[in-house]
């Protein structure tokens, strides 16, 4: 039963994957989708019968791990891909980001603490409402890379400027993600929370060491001298043993799989190196699992509720449109000309990939409740495939300066 689940989980992942590309959306819009099909909100509602044959709680929990290790490779594998802007191209990404993220998280924060008591009466409150904030503002910059891609805006002004400050954001969501987690699982107050963040650093700071004094310039030499496949297969290790280092401090095991990413990324030839011997597997297989995993833990929430829709809408609403109005506000003041900052604040709506893992490491964490996370879903879902769309329409009314064929 549990190839067999396997093996239907990864067809229809990429199947929805395939076929939502025919209609111009990326790839893992249609992923997503897959792994909601597998669920209760569509396959538990067609045919519970067979729902619950196929996706016991044991086999949940089997696939719930296998995505686990999925999605600390991915971790590790966006570390590879960040790349900073210099110190003297800083201020801008900074700025641009930041205000990207203030009105989203402060919108976030005031939507939780008034829905607190109504969705999450047993989750903590502030973990609760600090996460929301965070889960709001956040971009996805492999979604917007693909899209930037597509949609041929490499060199556009607007599009650039997005990918660098959603880097930088995604940075300040990752730490406010892992105070959060921490304080959550401390529960004892800010001491226990300071005693955490400092062995952490103590952490962060033996890694770096470790890094540069010996690792990079083992990967290095290994890699001149053609031992890539063992190369991968230690790296690998590497990362599943930071990953459990991390958790084991009170942080998630993916913010220890993203810091060696990030540490070995300029290494030459490593990403390259990875991707041969780990991508195809960890994008074709593992990730559709993580995938599945999440969709079967959505929640079909009472839809007589007017109060549910109500607070469903209220995330969509805040988080689309003060994301848009916060990044659109943050290229003005940079400098960006107002086609420039409309291509900008639309790419930075796209949440994709990384607003799953952001939910998927709140519910695991207990800090949301299952209909809140299935509400962010559905919130990420929308912003992530409008924006494509709304992309191309902008630039076909000729207002980008792009040409029509693109």
């Amino acid at each position: 039963m549990w190839l067999l689940q396997v093996a239907l989980v990864v067809l229809v992942c990429n199947g929805c994957g395939a076929i939502v590309e025919r209609f111009g959306q990326c790839k893992v819009v249609g992923e997503i989708a897959g792994g909601i099909l597998l669920g209760p909100l569509a396959l538990g509602v067609v045919t519970p019968t067979l729902y619950k044959d196929l996706f016991s709680s044991s086999a949940v929990a089997g696939i719930g791990s296998l995505g686990d290790v999925g999605l600390v490779l991915l971790m590790f594998s966006i570390g590879l891909e960040i790349r900073t802007p210099s110190r003297r191209a800083l201020r801008d990404p900074v700025v641009i980001a930041l205000a990207g993220m203030a009105l989203p998280f402060a919108g976030g924060m005031v939507i939780a603490w008034l829905s607190h008591q109504l969705l999450a009466p047993q989750q903590p409150f502030w973990p609760y409402v600090l996460f929301c904030g965070v889960a709001l503002s956040v971009s996805a910059v492999p979604v917007m890379a693909r899209i930037v891609g597509d949609l041929g805006l490499v060199r556009h002004p607007g599009a650039a400027s997005a990918l660098s400050a959603a880097m930088v954001g995604d940075l300040f969501g990752w730490c406010m993600l892992s105070l959060i987690v921490c304080f959550s699982r401390s529960g004892v107050g800010w001491r226990a929370l300071a005693i955490d963040t400092a062995l952490l650093g103590a952490y962060v700071i033996l890694l770096v060491l470790c890094m540069r004094w010996f690792l990079r310039r083992a990967l290095e030499r290994s890699l001149l001298q053609g031992g890539s496949r063992d190369t991968v297969a230690i790296l690998a290790a590497l990362v599943l043993i930071s990953s459990w280092v991390t958790s084991r401090l009170g942080f998630h095991s993916a913010f220890g799989a993203l810091l060696p990413g990030i540490l070995l990324r300029d290494v030459p030839g490593l990403q390259e190196q990875f991707e041969r011997l780990l991508g195809g597997f960890l994008h074709t297989i593992l990730m559709p699992i993580f995938f599945a995993y999440a969709g079967l833990n959505l929640q079909l929430f009472d839809v007589t509720a007017h109060a549910q829709w109500f607070w469903l809408l209220a995330f969509a609403t805040v988080g689309f449109s003060g994301k848009y109005l916060g990044a659109f506000a943050g290229s003005r003041l940079v400098g960006h000309s107002q086609a420039d900052a409309t291509v900008l604040a639309t790419l930075m709506n796209a949440r994709g990939l990384m607003e799953l893992v952001f939910l998927s490491i709140g519910l695991q964490m207990r800090i949301l409740p299952p209909n809140v996370y299935t509400m962010l879903v559905i919130f990420a879902l929308f912003t992530t495939a409008v924006t494509a769309p709304l992309l191309r329409r902008y630039m076909r009314a000729g207002t980008t300066g792009v040409v029509d064929s693109i």
